[in-house]
């Protein structure tokens, strides 16, 4: 049976809070535990949007345990991008 996706929330560059749904051909009825999730959803946007992530926080990537790489706000959670290295610093050295 065809349905909508679960929603999604987001931020345009003008600062509208938008909630996305997706058709699918899985029918996805929204339920009450949808709606606490994308209530979470929003609460978790709005702060990340807000933070100014100073607090970061790199884990290298560990093969043993196959943790990935990942750069994140201490803050408030947020995955950041991984910064590229600064080569002229590192070539100093």
């Amino acid at each position: 049976m065809y349905g909508w996706t679960k929603p999604k929330v987001s931020q345009t560059e003008g600062g509208t809070w938008v909630i996305h749904w997706q058709w699918d051909l899985d029918f996805i009825m929204l339920y009450e535990k949808d709606l606490e999730d994308l209530l979470e959803q929003i609460k978790t946007a709005r702060i990340q949007a807000s933070c100014k992530h100073e607090e970061k926080e790199y884990q290298a990537y560990e093969p043993d345990t196959n943790v990935p790489e990942s750069y994140s706000c201490v803050d408030c959670g947020a995955e950041l991008d991984i910064p590229e290295p600064d080569w002229d610093a590192l070539n100093k050295e």
